[in-house]
């Protein structure tokens, strides 16, 4: 029995592979994968006949993961309470209970890829194809989290697709074009700051764009690194304190240590979210100036992995954004996509100062 349903999936799969490749809505041949409101790096999605296919790992960020035993080619897709077998060379698919389906895995280039429709209906999400404008279109998996419309989606992310079509395509594309110590944009505001000691790569970057922006450090940070503090203060980045909820003794410590290191001195602070009632009102009575923000791409102390995690945000803040990165490794990779965006958009980017504080 299952050797003819075998045989019977082998040939509808023949066929749907026999068809010839569905172009994408806007022409470029090219289909991106989003979870939510997060771009997949290096994934695209594939399109045979009336399937859509995407890269069997292109779900992790669901805590969806794979396996695959190339000894007799099945691949298995799961999460904690269900699991999807695919036998590749069979072209059969069941899950954990012994159920069975009408639909196969495919290999293109080594990769597994899954039917994408199968896949969102067995893990309860569900998934869009968002035509774009001339950098591709979308193929857009969610799982009831997600804040954007697709059309708000699609606006927030076309400069981060421009990007990648550009990558893909291999087109130079749009070059940074800030000057160092200029004020960037003349549209909306946008307050940029981070969290955190910068790397050289990433003081380099806003140098390249031509952004200022503030930092907000401990006082560890300082010790540690009195040259990254004075190269920051000698660029004429705003520098902070960041308090993790003793503000008198750690601005004092923080004041001290900063004007030894880079003989500037600083009334900003700020805070985690948690701490940020108590540190605004302990600011006001002390004659500092508190900080907030309302984009969040500290997320947790991991920074930000893709652009869209900033850019997605700040069409809902149409006046004034302020915007607080994580430093790290993850923020230094996609920096440069989000100055970018903000440049073609027009923003003004200020760093935090002492009187322009909400």
């Amino acid at each position: 029995m299952r050797r003819a349903a075998a045989a019977v999936l082998i040939l509808c799969l023949a066929l749907c592979l026999a068809a010839p490749q569905s172009a994408m809505a806007d022409g470029t041949g090219l289909c991106y994968i989003a979870l939510n409101e997060s771009f997949v790096e290096s994934s695209l999605a594939y399109f045979s006949g009336s399937n859509v296919y995407v890269p069997i790992g292109s779900l992790a960020g669901f805590r969806i993961y794979n396996s695959y035993h190339s000894a007799n080619s099945t691949a298995t897709l799961f999460s904690a309470n269900k699991q999807i077998f695919f036998e590749l060379e069979s072209g059969l698919t069941y899950d954990n209970n012994d159920n069975y389906y009408d639909t196969s895995a495919i290999q293109r280039n080594g990769q597994v890829y899954v039917p994408v429709g199968f896949v969102c209906s067995q893990f309860g999400l569900s998934y869009s194809i968002i035509e774009g404008s001339g950098y591709g279109d979308v193929c857009r998996i969610k799982d009831g989290s997600y804040i954007l419309t697709d059309s708000q989606f699609l606006t927030a992310a076309e400069s981060y697709m421009r990007i990648l079509y550009n990558s893909y395509s291999g087109s130079a594309g749009d070059g940074p074009g800030g000057v160092p110590g200029e004020e960037m944009g003349g549209g909306d505001l946008v307050y940029l700051s981070f969290q955190g000691l910068p790397s050289a790569a990433l003081i380099d970057t806003l140098l390249n764009y031509g952004v200022n922006a503030g930092f907000f450090l401990t006082a560890e940070d300082v010790r540690s690194s009195p040259e990254t503090v004075r190269r920051l203060a000698g660029e004429g980045f705003s520098l902070g304190l960041l308090s993790s909820g003793d503000l008198e003794g750690e601005y004092e410590e923080f004041s001290a240590l900063l004007f030894e290191a880079a003989r500037v001195k600083t009334l900003l602070v700020s805070s985690a979210p948690e701490y940020a009632d108590a540190c605004r009102s302990e600011a006001a009575e002390a004659g500092l100036v508190y900080w907030g923000y309302d984009i969040d791409g500290v997320q947790g102390g991991a920074g930000i992995s893709y652009a869209s995690m900033i850019t997605a945000y700040i069409e809902f803040h149409p006046e004034r954004a302020d915007v607080r990165i994580q430093c790290g490794e993850r923020t230094d990779s996609c920096l440069a996509s989000v100055l970018q965006y903000l440049q073609e958009n027009a923003f003004t980017v200020r760093a935090p100062n002492e009187v322009e504080a909400k």
